[in-house]
């Protein structure tokens, strides 16, 4: 890496090293593939992040790849979590910065079925909870919390709530996690899965 001066004592802020660092990051994200997949979803995060308007048609192209109108959830298994904790979260920054109604349908399967798949706890694990009808205990299988997945996933069942996604069960995973989430206030970062507050 080459030398670039030195922070400003308000870094990030007006600082003109942080600022050459960040325009040359994007830079280079803009010739990174925006792939049809979580990670696609937060290079499309990053670029929305910039407030660069000429992005929008690469963002818009990668969020309506991502939004069809039939997602099929119920038959997507393994560690759905991760993936649909960041898709959700990029469609719904998308749709509050662009209005573009062409998201919705996907935002609403998405927000809901995190939702459903949340723990009692407002936890998830890599992938979400299973009910068959008539289930109460709602438990991570096969063990834990992994909170750094849960997280994103969380907040993207707020931020579908923000989009005007209503359900019953959007408002109660909302409720749990912020129960959940809550304790680690003033204790410390919250941990990778089922550890103390760093």
């Amino acid at each position: 890496l080459r030398v670039m001066g030195t922070y400003s004592d308000t870094a990030p802020y007006n600082c003109p090293k942080s600022k050459r660092i960040f325009d040359e990051a994007c830079k280079a994200l803009e010739k990174e593939p925006l792939e049809e997949s979580w990670n696609g979803a937060i290079s499309g995060l990053a670029l929305l992040a910039t407030g660069n308007r000429d992005y929008l048609p690469r963002v818009q192209e990668l969020a309506r790849k991502m939004a069809p109108k039939a997602l099929n959830l119920e038959r997507q298994q393994g560690m759905v979590t991760w993936e649909w904790g960041y898709r959700n979260l990029f469609l719904c920054e998308y749709y509050l910065v662009t209005g573009d109604k062409e998201v919705l349908p996907a935002i609403r399967q998405y927000t809901v079925a995190l939702a459903n798949g949340q723990s009692m706890y407002g936890t998830f694990g890599h992938g979400v909870i299973r009910m068959a009808p008539g289930d109460q205990f709602r438990s991570v299988p096969p063990y834990g919390p992994v909170n750094s997945a849960g997280l994103p996933a969380n907040i993207s069942i707020v931020m579908g709530k923000k989009c005007g996604v209503k359900d019953p069960e959007v408002d109660a995973a909302i409720e749990r996690a912020s129960r959940f989430f809550g304790y680690f206030v003033d204790k410390g970062i919250i941990p990778y899965g089922e550890h103390t507050p760093g």
